[in-house]
């Protein structure tokens, strides 16, 4: 007697092209993100800590921010380094299910 279930050769749906362009150009795009990464994650950090000049401003030192910190930049450096939070979604309403009976 034959199985009856399981993985099967030759089963299932077959890859169309636009999945095997998307496949290509994925790997294409990984390939050069990994080329680039050191740069990038240094322009990441230089997002993440601003640009700031230390001045005297009425006697006192200052720091003035020419370009503020950027604060999605923290943050995904930060989810990458220690994970990211869970995020809990609230709902307010009534949930309907709709039961049919064969």
């Amino acid at each position: 007697m034959a199985s009856l279930g399981g993985k099967r050769k030759g089963a299932g749906r077959k890859k169309g092209m636009a999945s095997v362009t998307a496949e290509a150009a994925r790997a294409y795009m990984v390939k050069e993100i990994a080329k680039r990464m050191p740069a990038l994650m240094k322009s990441h950090f230089a997002l993440a800590l601003g640009h700031y000049e230390e001045r005297v401003v009425a006697g006192k030192r200052a720091i003035v921010y020419t370009v503020p910190p950027e604060q999605k930049a923290v943050q995904y450096l930060t989810d990458q380094a220690a994970g990211k939070a869970k995020e809990s979604i609230e709902h307010s309403g009534s949930i309907k299910t709709l039961i049919i009976d064969f």
